[in-house]
């Protein structure tokens, strides 16, 4: 009777510690998942603007302590509002999706690519200065040139974007690098758009 008393003991003791290993796991998958979403923009899939500052910044000091500097890019849809009146809101977030998706397949995995705003999205060229960073900007605007987008009717949808950059300089601090970026960028657009300015 002891002997059976012990191994239904045994067999609970073992039942409860699986039950609160399952639940020790459920519990870090539901936390790891809900830090993804706290930190992924839904639509496109990349990095929101909290998390790319965050990782902005961890990039900045690093390459001001060790070097080569970045190049910073920000991205601008053009006439994206135009393309929600004349087709609606779902071919919007189509054109976002794709351009998420061809920004994520133009540069390394260094590399951090974020959506900032609404039509807005930013680019860090880990280690890779102006100069680096001008021939794979200039194959991003040929690639977003040649691209359509699907729509349901089976309309093939082309868009452009414009380009802003600026290599980052030992003193910068994340806004100094955003303005000036930002700066470029509007360049760009009142300069006809669907092209790149580096400031």
């Amino acid at each position: 009777r002891y002997k059976e008393e012990a191994v239904a003991q045994k067999a609970a003791t073992q039942a409860e510690s699986e039950r609160l290993n399952a639940e020790i796991a459920r519990r870090v998958a539901l936390e790891v998942d809900l830090r993804v979403q706290a930190s992924t923009d839904a639509l496109t899939g990349l990095i929101n603007r909290r998390a790319f500052m965050d990782r902005f910044t961890h990039e900045l000091a690093r390459s001001q302590r060790h070097g080569p500097s970045p190049t910073l890019l920000m991205l601008d849809i053009d006439h994206l509002t135009k393309l929600n009146v004349t087709f609606g809101h779902p071919p919007g977030h189509a054109v976002l999706g794709h351009l998420a998706h061809l920004l994520k397949s133009s540069v390394r995995n260094v590399d951090i690519v974020g959506r900032i705003g609404g039509e807005e999205f930013a680019v860090v060229l880990v280690e890779t200065n102006a100069q680096m960073a001008a021939p794979v900007i200039e194959r991003l605007l040929e690639r977003l040139r040649k691209t359509t987008v699907p729509l349901a009717d089976a309309t093939q949808l082309k868009f452009t974007a414009s380009i802003g950059s600026t290599e980052i300089l030992w003193a910068d601090t994340i806004d100094t690098a955003i303005q000036r970026a930002d700066e470029a960028l509007y360049t760009a657009k009142k300069s006809g758009r669907d092209r790149h300015c580096l400031r």
